[in-house]
């Protein structure tokens, strides 16, 4: 919740930005000429657009959060330059500098998806467009006082120490995250090495200047006309800009070098369809918002701080539209989101272009059109989230913001250019643009109506395709064995085995030396110290995992020493065993507490009576499934800390259970491995199968967890996939993302990392969840085996 709020207060600093300047125009023309007007509205729009898809290529490859700071640094910059200007190119400096702030909604949304569990994203997406409803519900009030008592100064001061008192808070609570590794390229090879992932900074900036100088084209027709020479050499100027843009690009793309914007991407089945929305919608939203406050001062003859009372419905729909289209987006899906937004936006235009002006019908068709624009944001945003990889998520939202700058620009200098064909007097005089407003909504429904992409829940990005251009729909998992293993030869001219290890890049065939010399195993890995005991006696059962408690009986109260030492051998040996104990489900409960807090009502397993306690009872009617390595509910955002299992009934034979050591499991892979797999996330989800796990499958979300995780407590590092519920890995293609898998689930298998438990009645096995896998041998058919088990609240992975 905290970077969430961080998030919307830190967005809404680019529409506050453009709504408070509004009223001050006429404050700044009275200083600085008529040449002040064109200035504090062009300057930030054309350095928006030079500076957006270089904010966004710059945020994927040195981490969205670094970015986000020194865009509202160079704000602050700006801000106190056009504070302290008395002179005209004092001003115009420091409006570029407010413009590089342009693009951090845009960077919001990609931090949203690497930070937030996919589930939640869809609907924060929605969440953390609410400062531009925010900001349409203070900017007219606040602007109109601060312009009435302290001149146009006065917002630029505000300005100022609204982004001195967020900096600090954003670089607190805001989270880090390292840049993604490069996906493969769109035509199937390799990623690029390091080597030649520079950044191509000429690339981004061709593309933004042939944004600005479409923009200024477009926009110096309004006033001076098509046939003016400015008009025609600036339009013709953002066409070879864009020639030269797309020419580079694919040069680049050929040389094997890294652009600034794939090509591929840009034209991606999913960004096609979406960047067009995005123009015709933004075109709407910013020529309805250039207009509205105009239109009431006119219509009304009262100031900018009267007219604020007027249209404030406005921000506050735009409030309520955001959440609701985040939760559209997740229930239905971002294109029913985007066609009802559309609706809006086109109904509220038409209103005002037919309806009367009377403040009852103003109020509620500006709420209209406000809610329309709340809907609009998280649409596009689940839309480019689900087309674009991972990798290039704040790419992909920067090309959004550009479009949608691109829009608003060209919508304000055509569609309100519109407004005086009638003439200034004529009852007329807006209805004609707010017709085109209409019209141009129109047109944006048609666009999301037909189009093929977004047309299912959105995912939060589990369903983006792995590489630029490649739509991929996630892949579902089922507890199959692995389709191919691991090669293994041998080198001829040494002792030592050697296992194929896939390349996490491309996967190419090679092999990783694993030496049969023997290793060192330790509970707390090669370094590890271990702990003395007063409180209880343990007798380890391998060097490296599990012990047995012994002469502790469970169901009496234990001291504290007996309990710190217990959850410190837990931490230590990560398995705990116990013989001999005589517990009942709440007994069992209460003992679990020693170790954590009890989970409640499981998703799909039955209830023992205590909503805290399932029963897992097998037979020849309900044989065992647990004969798969896993760890327990990985599907969740919030997997378990651990489990504490009492045995109930048990078979004559077989029915054992194994546990294995995936801190050690981690240690053992070749370096190489460990720096491929360093900054991997893998999608973890319930598979598809019958009955209550299916209908448990419908009802949660595929879920993203690192496939390195480290121990909150311990902070050893682990190998976090499994068998059963990791179904792909992030970023990488199907087939990768199998070989990757399947070499990496392996590891558990290995004898040196597991111990084996024989159940006895009675006896009661307590584990970490975060730091092992377990497999339940089936080997006991048709015998009856009872268990029953307790789960403990746990944390995300980091």
């Amino acid at each position: 919740m905290a970077v969430l709020v961080v998030l919307v207060l830190l967005t809404e600093t680019a529409p506050l930005e453009i709504s408070l300047v509004y009223p001050a125009v006429p404050s700044l023309t009275a200083e600085f000429g008529a040449a002040a007007a064109d200035v504090v509205v062009a300057a930030v729009s054309l350095s928006a657009a030079v500076s957006i898809p270089l904010t966004g290529r710059l945020a994927d490859r040195l981490g969205i959060k670094s970015v986000m700071l020194a865009c509202s640094g160079a704000f602050a910059v700006g801000s106190l330059l056009c504070a302290l200007a008395d002179q005209l190119p004092m001003l115009v400096a420091g409006r570029i500098l407010q413009g590089t702030v342009g693009g951090l909604l845009s960077l919001s949304y990609a931090l949203v998806r690497k930070v937030f569990p996919p589930s939640h994203v869809p609907l924060v997406l929605g969440v953390a467009a609410t400062g531009i409803g925010v900001s349409g519900v203070a900017a007219p009030f606040l602007g109109g006082h601060l312009t009435d008592a302290y001149g146009f100064r006065g917002v630029f001061w505000f300005l100022l120490a609204l982004v001195l008192v967020m900096l600090p808070c954003a670089a607190l609570v805001l989270p880090g995250e390292r840049p993604e590794p490069a996906a493969p390229s769109p035509r199937g090879g390799r990623p690029m090495p390091p080597a030649r992932q520079r950044l191509d900074v000429p690339g981004a900036l061709l593309l933004g200047a042939a944004l600005s100088a479409a923009l200024t084209g477009i926009g110096r027709s309004s006033s001076a006309g098509w046939t003016a020479p400015a008009v025609p050499a600036a339009l013709a100027a953002a066409i070879l800009l864009g020639l030269i843009f797309v020419r580079r690009e694919r040069r680049l793309a050929r040389a094997g070098v890294e652009p600034a914007v794939d090509l591929a991407l840009l034209t991606s089945p999913g960004m096609r369809t979406t960047l067009p929305l995005a123009v015709l919608g933004s075109a709407v939203v910013g020529t309805v918002g250039f207009l509205l406050p105009q239109m009431v001062q006119d219509e009304q003859d009262i100031g900018a701080l009267a007219a604020a009372l007027w249209t404030f419905p406005l921000g506050v729909a735009t409030l309520v539209g955001g959440p609701l289209g985040g939760l559209v987006a997740r229930r239905h899906s971002p294109r029913h989101a985007a066609m009802l937004g559309s609706a809006l936006l086109t109904a509220g235009a038409l209103g005002l272009a037919v309806l009367p002006h009377g403040r009852a019908q103003l109020g509620l068709l500006v709420a209209v059109f406000g809610l329309g624009i709340g809907l609009q944001y998280p649409a596009l945003s689940n839309l480019v989230t689900e087309a674009v990889p991972l990798a290039r998520a704040a790419t992909g939202t920067a090309l959004l913001a550009a479009c949608g700058q691109f829009g608003a620009g060209t919508g304000v200098a055509l569609l309100g250019g519109l407004r005086g064909t009638f003439g200034p007097d004529s009852s007329a005089t807006y209805g004609l643009a707010y017709l085109a407003c209409a019209t141009c909504g129109a047109l944006a429904f048609t666009t999301a109506a037909r189009m093929r992409h977004g047309r299912t829940p959105a995912t939060g990005g589990i369903g983006a395709p792995a590489s630029a251009g490649t739509p991929t729909p996630a892949p579902r998992m089922t507890p199959l064995p692995p389709r191919r293993s691991p090669r293994m030869t041998t080198s001829p001219h040494d002792s030592d085995s050697t296992a194929a290890a896939p390349d996490a890049d491309g996967f190419p065939d090679h092999t990783v030396s694993m030496p049969l010399t023997p290793r060192e195993f330790r509970p707390g890995g090669a370094n590890g110290t271990p702990h003395t005991y007063e409180h209880i006696r343990l007798t380890p059962q391998t060097r490296v995992i599990g012990a047995q408690v012994t002469d502790l009986d469970v169901a009496a109260p234990l001291d504290a020493g007996a309990r710190a030492e217990l959850r410190q051998a837990l931490l230590e040996w990560k398995v705990l065993f116990f013989r001999g104990q005589n517990l009942t489900a709440t007994r069992q409960r209460e003992f679990a507490g020693v170790f954590g807090t009890p989970e409640r009502d499981h998703p799909f397993l039955p209830s023992a009576g205590d909503p805290h306690v399932v029963r897992l009872a097998r037979d020849r009617q309900n044989p065992g499934t647990e004969n798969i390595w896993h760890s327990d509910m990985s599907f969740a955002p919030q997997p378990p800390l651990g489990s504490v299992l009492r045995a109930v009934e048990v078979p004559s034979t077989g029915g054992d259970t194994l546990w294995a050591d995936m801190a050690a499991a981690y240690d053992g892979l070749p370096d190489k491995v460990r720096r491929r797999i360093a900054d991997l996330r893998a999608v973890h989800e319930i598979p598809k199968a019958p009955g209550d796990v299916g209908a448990a499958r419908d009802r949660l979300r595929p879920v993203e967890h690192p496939v390195v995780r480290t121990h909150p407590e311990t902070g050893r590092q682990l190998l976090y996939v499994n068998r059963v519920f990791t179904s792909r890995i992030v970023g990488l293609s199907p087939e990768a993302s199998r070989e990757l898998l399947d070499f990496l689930i392996l590891q558990a298998g290995y004898p040196e990392y597991q111990v084996r438990l024989h159940w006895e009645p009675g006896t009661v096995a307590v584990w970490d969840n975060r730091a092992t896998q377990h497999y339940a041998a089936s080997d006991y058919f048709p015998d009856r085996r009872v268990m029953e088990r307790v789960t403990l609240v746990g944390d995300r992975p980091r």
